[in-house]
């Protein structure tokens, strides 16, 4: 497991993603991983929750084998 640091902008782009598309209950987790991969250049995602990830544009969502 690699554990990424949270720099300042994590917070800003959480933020930004949850004007953009709001979310509820344990979908706010989901977002607060985007913003901490966004902000540290991380693209791919891989996860059996497809659904979860695919409404973010700057993430290639990947299911694994």
């Amino acid at each position: 497991m690699v554990l990424l640091p949270t720099p300042v902008e994590t917070v800003q782009n959480w933020l930004a993603l949850v004007r953009q598309e709001p979310v509820r209950a344990g979908r706010i987790f989901d977002v607060q991983l985007v913003a901490t991969m966004l902000a540290n250049g991380v693209r791919r995602i891989h996860t059996y929750n497809r659904s979860d990830f695919e409404r973010f544009a700057d993430l290639e969502v990947l299911t694994p084998e």
